[in-house]
């Protein structure tokens, strides 16, 4: 790939070891939580986690020496004591890699091509996420209209994450105008031109669900606030221009960005059409799963044939 380094100023050492750390934090989380972020990841990810799954036990065994065992992994029902531990070791790996690959690498200036890619990852894995959660709530799986024993349940007895659901799946437009909000975001970020753009909207977006989450309990902690991280590593580089246009009432300059091309003509054509198949891909994939998942299980879901409550005045038992 050709390289236009040489067009911008060598970076400082916090700015390197900066980079190599936040680097090393989204790889590395990327990795132990694809979230179907590249499709048929998560077929790989079954093989390649299992080493984990065996490694993270023993950590909290015998080197956090926690009262219980970990045997539940990351699933779909929320955060789990193994997720926060994976977490800690992200951080431990990528501030001792980070301090290794200072050591190691002293003689590079900067680091503009392997920074655009890092930040496409980023840009991909939120875009998708965000995607997937939206298409849940415009077709409204994720917050459906309260059950009936939420509704015979005393208020008093609810659960903050329940008071929380019931709230969201009261209002079939509430849940269209926050899952339209994340759909947005997410076909946002998937462009270099309206990154910008899609993460200053992410931020709101993505804030307000870590707000929910952890003022209402709910388990979904980490995810959101990696979103709310995310969204911040991408207006970081636009930070001066963001200030000038918010803060300081100055004319922002246009962006200046190093953006990599393949010397071949045909490698760039091919990236592009990928990126199409992909993009096309995945919207086709999570409006087919949201559309026949709520037919399953969702509001459109058959009802049983004794669905509902009775007063049962007279019962006979046939012989």
């Amino acid at each position: 790939m050709e390289h236009a380094a040489n067009k911008f100023a060598p970076w400082g050492f916090v700015k390197k070891l900066s980079f190599r750390f936040c680097f090393l934090v989204f790889v590395l989380y990327v990795f132990f939580n694809p979230n179907g972020f590249i499709p048929y990841i998560d077929y790989a990810y079954g093989y390649y986690i299992k080493p984990f799954q065996q490694f993270v036990p023993w950590v909290g065994k015998h080197i956090l020496r926690l009262s219980y065992d970990i045997n539940t992994f990351t699933n779909g029902s929320g955060d789990t004591t193994y997720d926060y531990v994976i977490i800690l070791l992200i951080f431990f790996t990528a501030t001792v890699g980070s301090l290794l690959w200072t050591a190691i690498d002293t003689r590079r200036k900067s680091y503009n091509t392997l920074y655009y890619w890092l930040t496409v990852v980023v840009r991909y894995y939120a875009a998708f996420t965000m995607l997937n959660y939206g298409f849940y709530k415009v077709f409204k799986l994720q917050f459906p209209n309260p059950s009936l024993n939420r509704l015979l349940e005393p208020y008093g007895k609810s659960s903050p994450m329940g008071l929380a659901w019931t709230y969201m799946g009261y209002s079939k437009g509430f849940n269209y105008f926050t899952g339209f909000g994340e759909v947005i975001t997410g076909l946002l970020l998937l462009f270099r031109r309206t990154t910008l753009l899609g993460a200053i909207l992410g931020l709101v977006v993505a804030g307000n669900i870590m707000a929910i989450n952890y003022c209402f309990d709910v388990p979904v902690k980490l995810l959101s606030t990696t979103l709310v991280i995310m969204s911040l590593f991408l207006l970081l580089q636009e930070r001066k221009r963001l200030v000038d246009f918010f803060i300081t009432n100055r004319q922002a300059a246009p962006a200046s960005r190093h953006i990599p091309k393949f010397k071949k003509k045909w490698l760039n054509i091919s990236m592009v059409a990928l990126k199409v198949l992909l993009i096309g891909y995945v919207l086709f994939n999570d409006v087919k799963d949201a559309s026949d998942a709520l037919k399953q299980y969702g509001d459109e879901a058959p009802k049983p044939a004794l669905y509902g409550i009775y007063n049962v005045e007279t019962f006979v038992k046939k012989t």
